[in-house]
């Protein structure tokens, strides 16, 4: 059956464009990889298991991570890429705020205090 599509609001926060920005130096086709990635967001803002979940632990706020993300820059790896982007999803407003991007080789996890930050700024 076929998903009926809302329109959804993409916002790019502060935080993800210097993300970006860091990571464009070495994965040149970063941008084109989020176009699509994006994409796929705007049709499963909630997320979809096992490529993407909610991350718990954030009251009020519908934060999803999404883990397996293709990217052109590796395509030998395909979808074990090593890229985590999280944002959040405002099903009322209509909107995903990306919130940060980055390669697992950089860092583990998410970073919590960045989000616990944002959580309480729209709360």
């Amino acid at each position: 059956m076929e998903r009926e599509m809302m329109r959804v609001e993409v916002v790019r926060t502060i935080h993800f464009e210097k993300n970006v920005k860091g990571l464009l130096k070495r994965y040149r086709s970063l941008e084109s990889d989020l176009d699509v990635l994006i994409s796929v967001i705007e049709k499963y803002p909630e997320g979809k298991f096992p490529v993407s979940f909610r991350l718990q632990g954030y009251p009020g706020c519908y934060f999803v991570k999404v883990k397996k993300i293709r990217s052109n820059s590796f395509p030998q790896k395909g979808v074990n890429s090593g890229f985590r982007l999280i944002y959040c999803w405002k099903e009322k407003a209509g909107q995903i705020q990306l919130i940060e991007l980055y390669h697992k080789k950089d860092k583990e996890l998410e970073d919590s205090v960045l989000l616990k930050k944002f959580c309480n700024e729209i709360g």
